[in-house]
């Protein structure tokens, strides 16, 4: 796997964290289409790195039902917890 060549050189929270910075600097709606395509659980961990007023542009560049899934994982995420991707909708 390509993934593989660039695994261990920087801690995940760290990459999590330039990710975050990567995605605030993009138009919210390119940034919107990009975290749909996203893991879910990273794409929570991105909306809570993000400043409340990036997050609202993004969300609300988003279809409402996936914005609203979205959010609702949101409240209740803490990073040890399994999201079921199943029961989401792009």
């Amino acid at each position: 796997k390509s993934s593989e060549k660039y695994k261990g050189t920087k801690p995940r929270a760290e990459k999590v964290v330039e990710l975050t910075k990567i995605v605030q600097g993009a138009k919210p709606a390119s940034a919107a289409k990009i975290m749909q395509q996203m893991d879910i659980e990273l794409a929570v961990e991105i909306l809570q790195r993000m400043s409340k007023r990036t997050a609202g542009a993004i969300l609300g560049k988003m279809p409402p039902e996936f914005a609203a899934q979205l959010s609702e994982i949101f409240t209740h995420y803490d990073n040890k917890r399994k999201v079921n991707k199943d029961k989401l909708t792009p």
